[in-house]
């Protein structure tokens, strides 16, 4: 009948709906800790820039 078919036919709509909502709330949080490993990752890599430039420079001081 006319009423079962739509039933069900909204019943897949909205488990469409929520399979497709937690896939992209699964994507927001991969990405986010991705950024946060990024930002972790460019945080140590300056720090270990800096570290090298300062040794850079004391050898270059002493040198003199």
């Amino acid at each position: 009948n006319k009423m079962k078919m739509l039933e069900d036919q909204l019943a897949a709509s909205e488990e469409k709906h929520a399979r497709l909502l937690a896939e992209t709330k699964e994507t927001i949080h991969r990405n986010q800790a991705d950024l946060d490993n990024y930002r972790k990752r460019m945080d140590r890599e300056l720090e270990k820039s800096k570290t090298f430039m300062l040794q850079k420079i004391c050898q270059d001081l002493l040198n003199l």
